[in-house]
């Protein structure tokens, strides 16, 4: 499986949470499908933790102001909760 370096950021805009990854450096090219993921919604900070603790990503108290740098699997990305043809 193919792993990507992304920086995962989690954004408040009204009422709602959401999570956006972004491909970090240039490990994808211009074209790439992951290049475009749709942002995930959550009605919780500790609802996005627990999605980003259960695709062992690691462990957080609370999300980190500057981001989190991750590399992850399409698996990893899926059980996060993007979907998509990627």
């Amino acid at each position: 499986m193919d792993a990507h370096f992304f920086k995962l950021d989690l954004r408040l805009l009204g009422n709602t949470l959401w999570l956006h990854a972004d491909p970090a450096g240039d490990t994808l090219g211009p074209d790439h499908s992951l290049r475009s993921l749709r942002p995930v919604r959550f009605r919780t900070e500790s609802e996005a933790l627990r999605a980003l603790t259960a695709a062992d990503v690691g462990t957080w108290s609370s999300f980190p102001h500057d981001g989190i740098y991750a590399t992850l699997t399409h698996r990893a990305l899926r059980t996060i909760g993007f979907r998509g043809n990627f």
